[in-house]
């Protein structure tokens, strides 16, 4: 029985991952993972190319933007907050395995990145972390711990490098139509 519901959830996965994310007008693929069961605010911006594992587990606020090119493994469950910009080809992973288990059973913990966050290219958030507000992650980094509130880190594993100004003077403003 439970291949007969898995069978149409990977169509659905191939459909979102494969088609929807490369159709060229965001609020057609807004619209599809809203229908999913993601939590999707106004003025979010998602650039085609996102590779998104359940949907329905992803909650995005408002003036957010995601750059092309994101692994977005929601299993786990995902908040992103308000203002946070997500640069290129980063990763936000939930779901890993328990390596010491026989049956390399999957384990899973929700990643919550908190308002005014900014994330450089090709980072990689891992399971369990939440981005404290204002926090700064640089290019590259793999954040394997919490990132308290308007620190910058970089490195693998990142680690503080520095303190963000808590004055923050922007709004991440998505405008783009074809995106």
């Amino acid at each position: 029985m439970k291949k007969i519901v898995y069978y149409p959830y990977l169509f659905v996965l191939w459909i979102t991952n494969r088609i929807i994310n490369y159709i060229p007008i965001s609020f057609f693929r807004k619209v599809w993972y809203r229908s999913l069961g993601a939590k999707i605010s106004r003025y979010v911006q998602i650039d085609m190319g996102q590779y998104i594992l359940a949907p329905s587990r992803l909650q995005i606020d408002t003036h957010t933007h995601v750059n092309e090119g994101c692994l977005i493994d929601a299993r786990g469950g995902i908040h992103i907050g308000s203002n946070v910009s997500i640069s290129h080809r980063c990763s936000l992973v939930t779901g890993s395995h328990n390596v010491l288990d026989s049956d390399f059973a999957g384990i899973f913990a929700p990643i919550t990145i908190s308002n005014d966050v900014f994330i450089g290219a090709n980072a990689t958030i891992l399971q369990g972390i939440t981005v404290h507000r204002g926090a700064i992650v640089c290019a590259g980094a793999v954040v394997t711990k919490d990132v308290a509130e308007y620190n910058i880190v970089a490195g693998i594993p990142a680690q503080m490098i520095s303190l963000r100004d808590k004055k923050i003077n922007y709004t991440v403003k998505p405008d783009t139509f074809f995106c």
